[in-house]
């Protein structure tokens, strides 16, 4: 097991000065990205109560079922279980190994970049949660869990990591797609993230997602 780890540490660790060198090449990419993302949250900043409560009148099932998505959006499950069991599966099934290795080296990046950029941008921003009841209220450079709304980590990180595997993976593309969506309402059901919040999330998932398959070598079928 310790070799098995140490080989994984070394497939990550061979990625880095590539992905910082793809993050440096493609600076415009990113930050048209981000002015796209702030574009969101300008243009749905008036109807987001009103979509936010629409969303959560809709539903009248298991209250349980929004909790038990948003669980599977945090990082544990979404990226490091992800992407342990793409690697193992990835040590028994010689014939797939290259992709399913390959999958699970850009789902740990994702998920790891995609937590450094809530990590800056949430206190950053400081945007009031829904259930403050301060649909505009900005509180920059606050670290309180209230005043970090913007933008959700759960799904930026379960985006970024699920479509990074898909990249490598194709075939997996609309159950990555299916989970992001889901994971995203379950955020709204739960009354943490306003739509603007989970949409803006979504952008800067494709993007993490594109730019971690572009630093960790090419997809296969």
């Amino acid at each position: 097991m310790k070799r098995l780890l140490k080989s994984f540490r070394i497939d990550l660790s061979s990625q880095t000065a590539t992905l910082v060198a793809t993050l440096w090449n493609h600076r415009r990419l990113i930050t048209w990205s981000m002015v796209l993302c702030f574009a969101i949250l300008e243009g749905l900043m008036i109807e987001d109560k009103t979509w936010l409560f629409q969303i959560q009148e809709a539903y009248h099932g298991n209250p349980n079922f929004p909790k038990f998505l948003s669980k599977m959006g945090e990082f544990q499950f979404s990226t490091l279980s992800l992407s342990l069991l793409l690697w193992l599966l990835g040590k028994v099934f010689h014939a797939k190994r290259l992709s399913l290795t390959q999958a699970s080296r850009a789902c740990l990046v994702a998920g790891l970049l995609s937590g450094v950029t809530a990590t800056i941008l949430r206190p950053a921003i400081g945007r009031a949660r829904p259930f403050t009841e301060e649909v505009a209220s900005f509180h920059p450079l606050s670290l309180r869990h209230k005043y970090q709304s913007y933008p959700s980590g759960h799904v930026l990180t379960s985006g970024s990591s699920l479509l990074a595997v898909a990249s490598k993976i194709p075939v997996l593309m609309p159950v990555a797609v299916g989970t992001t969506a889901l994971i995203a309402w379950s955020r709204m059901a739960l009354n943490k993230h306003y739509p603007s919040d989970v949409m803006s999330s979504m952008v800067l998932s494709v993007l993490i997602a594109w730019l971690v398959n572009r630093a960790t070598g090419s997809s296969f079928d």
